[in-house]
């Protein structure tokens, strides 16, 4: 294969999603209905993990965003890993850095206010980004640089792709500010409320020992006085 081939073959299973003939739809239909179908069932088992693994807040917006690119990732990467057999796909590339950054993003979103949760969640903030931008840009490449002319069927699956990872990207952006910061706060405050129940522990135990040393002090001052 030359150099322009796996360029048009880019985005992932392309060059399958054009050949409508097998199935009687027209060129590009078949990805479009894929990754239609992908995103409403990765809508409907996120919001399904939600219930039972995160509640609310930047973690349920970064859990939900990580799970549906997640989700449909992994259904493009196999598709883009059967055609390997046949040609090479750029999708074989991509799609795992998208399934890598939704894995660093759902771990961010469920782990606890520690060190380690708020290190993968700013991790996510600057791979995650990258990872969906990166799939989007090998749609952008196919649109920019077409092999032959396009059926307008398969110029929108190359724009809807295009379109939804690059919007990915942008809500990863905004979830993973959002988490860094809310985690950041949580693990502020809870250090200082460590340190503040420290201290009144520290204070209640030397009022003790100086109540202590009071009652000592009169209790012999009155037997003193018993004793003249």
């Amino acid at each position: 294969h030359t150099l322009a081939a796996p360029i048009a073959r880019a985005a992932g299973p392309r060059a399958v999603a054009s050949r409508g003939a097998m199935v009687d739809l027209p060129p590009g239909s078949l990805g479009i209905i894929v990754l239609g179908t992908s995103t409403i069932l990765a809508w409907c088992i996120a919001f399904s993990l939600l219930r039972s693994c995160v509640t609310s807040g930047g973690r349920a917006r970064l859990a939900a965003l990580s799970t549906v690119a997640g989700i449909v990732a992994i259904t493009f990467w196999v598709w883009s890993l059967i055609n390997l057999t046949k040609y090479f796909d750029i999708g074989a590339v991509v799609f795992p850095l998208a399934v890598v950054a939704s894995g660093i993003g759902w771990f961010a979103a469920t782990s606890p206010v520690t060190s380690g949760g708020i290190q993968a969640a700013q991790l996510y903030r600057c791979l995650g980004p990258l990872g969906y931008l990166a799939v989007a840009a090998s749609y952008a490449a196919v649109i920019a640089f077409p092999k032959e002319a396009e059926k307008i069927t398969l110029s929108l699956y190359d724009v809807l792709g295009m379109v939804v990872w690059a919007l990915a990207a942008v809500m990863a952006a905004k979830a993973g500010h959002s988490l860094v910061a809310e985690l950041t706060q949580k693990g502020v405050i809870g250090v200082s409320a460590g340190k503040s129940g420290s201290a009144m522990e520290g204070s209640s135990e030397s009022e003790g020992a100086e109540s202590g040393e009071g009652a000592e002090s009169a209790e012999s001052q009155a037997q003193g006085g018993r004793c003249c």
